[in-house]
């Protein structure tokens, strides 16, 4: 009996060691990737007037600087959403109307693929 005991003690120890090698030969470490990252296009926004009397239109005038055709720009009046308008050759456009007398801020911003 004593003999059996040891032998697979013996052969445990074996295994254990292969294991351990086998281990070893596969490890492995992650080799490094570089990334461009190409800015984005830029936009600019122009009115075609910003001296208005009340009853007087306003045209908002967008460009994409990429000339990016089926962008949809959301324009904005004091922060509040005021419409959308999708570019044609990097241009989209937006005609304020009904506008009281103030003072009005204007932007406009693009979601870019």
């Amino acid at each position: 009996m004593n003999n059996k005991i040891k032998t697979v003690a013996l052969i445990l120890a074996v295994a254990l060691i292969t294991v351990g090698v086998a281990y070893a030969i596969y490890t492995m470490t992650t080799g490094t990737v570089n990334v461009t990252v190409s800015p984005l296009a830029t936009m600019s926004l122009v009115a075609n007037n910003t001296n208005l009397t009340v009853g007087d239109g306003l045209l908002l005038t967008a460009t994409v600087s990429d000339s990016s055709n089926g962008l949809t720009v959301t324009f904005y009046q004091n922060s509040i959403s005021i419409g959308t308008s999708t570019t044609s050759g990097g241009v989209a456009t937006k005609t304020v109307t009904g506008l009281a007398a103030g003072s009005y801020s204007y932007y406009a911003e693009a979601d870019h693929p």
